[in-house]
């Protein structure tokens, strides 16, 4: 028995909320109760070529060689703590 068979998006409904079809969600400011952000959820179509070139990317990516892999990850891990440190100043300007 296979406990997590392969996904089959045919096989999964549309998420439905009170018989709508759901395309974007809206981030509500809880003060003045007033949207903030709307955001479009991406369709199958945009969700199959992201799924095509993330595949695409691992083939690249699996090529360059370990040392060079763990220097990009450092270097992401410095910009991450900067950004980290600096967000106060982000917010406020």
């Amino acid at each position: 028995m296979n406990l997590f068979p392969r996904y089959d998006p045919s096989q999964v409904p549309d998420l439905l909320i009170s018989q709508y079809l759901v395309m974007s969600q809206t981030t509500i400011i809880p003060h003045s109760q007033k949207p903030y952000v709307t955001r479009q959820y991406p369709t199958s179509a945009e969700l199959d070529a992201l799924i095509v070139n993330a595949h695409e990317a691992q083939k690249k990516w699996k090529l360059v060689p370990l040392q060079d892999r763990i220097n990009i990850g450092d270097k992401f891990m410095v910009i991450g703590t900067n950004l980290h440190r600096n967000l106060p100043h982000l917010c406020i300007n």
